[in-house]
Order: C-alpha cells, then structure tokens, then sequence
C-alpha cells in the first residue's frame, strides 16, 4: 500500500525470473493487500486454508528470489506484476 500512496517510489522494472502460478499470484496480491502478520487475513484474501500459507510462501519466496514477505511484494512491483491498477485504494479493515 506505501506505494499506492506515494509513500515509496516504484522500482525500476525487472524481469521476472519465470512465471508465478495461480496460487502465486494470488499469494502476491494477498500480501500486498492484506496485513502479513495475519495469517487468516492472506489465507482468506487467497482462498487457501490458513495452515497451508507457511508451505506455499516458502515456494513463493524461493520462486521470487525474495529475502521475505516485504521483499517479495517490492519485487512484484519490480517485476510490473502489481500495480496501482491492481491496488487503487487501501482495502477495507
């Protein structure tokens, strides 16, 4: 969302190592959207059981090259897979 905002600038643009899956791309956005410290949250937003976030997030994080959940949403703006398009206004509480 800080970038939406404006609070943080875009990245430049990467290319994306390979191609995110489904699940993948529903990881990234629920990450993006939601607060990462709840699991319940990004397991809803996705429309996955919460107990399989830890197992799919770790794939993902591998997949992106992507030190953690914070780090992986800066690359996903990187890689122009988020946009403000995709996030226009901050989602509701």
């Amino acid at each position: 969302m800080s970038v939406v905002t404006g609070e943080l600038p875009l990245p430049e643009l990467l290319s994306a190592p390979t191609l995110f899956d489904e699940m993948g791309r529903l990881l990234l956005r629920a990450y993006a959207l939601r607060d990462a410290a709840s699991a319940n949250a990004i397991a809803r937003h996705a429309g996955i059981d919460q107990f399989d976030i830890p197992g799919n997030t770790a794939r993902l994080l591998a997949k992106a090259g992507a030190d953690n959940e914070t780090h992986l949403i800066r690359l996903r703006h990187a890689y122009g897979l988020l946009t403000t398009v995709d996030v226009s206004t901050p989602p509701p509480t």
